[in-house]
């Protein structure tokens, strides 16, 4: 029961205090997933599409994502 307790608010803290970042490029209905998005504020902030460091990127081709480099805090 501890370790359940613990899980709980372990994960309530983690969504009040850690927001993930997305960035979104141009085309590609790029406003539908931005409005989406912004409807998810309370866990996610926009960045720029310069930001090497994000958790999810929306663009209308994969060139120029280097699949195998990035992880679960963006691109290393």
């Amino acid at each position: 029961m501890i370790a359940i307790e613990a899980s709980r608010n372990y994960s309530t803290q983690i969504k009040t205090h850690m927001k993930l970042k997305y960035a979104i490029c141009k085309g590609n209905n790029s406003n539908i997933i931005r409005r989406c998005m912004s409807l998810r504020s309370e866990r996610w902030d926009e960045t720029n599409s310069f930001d090497k460091l994000f958790n999810f990127k929306w663009q209308p081709i994969s060139r120029g994502i280097q699949f195998e480099s990035i992880n679960s805090f963006g691109v290393r």
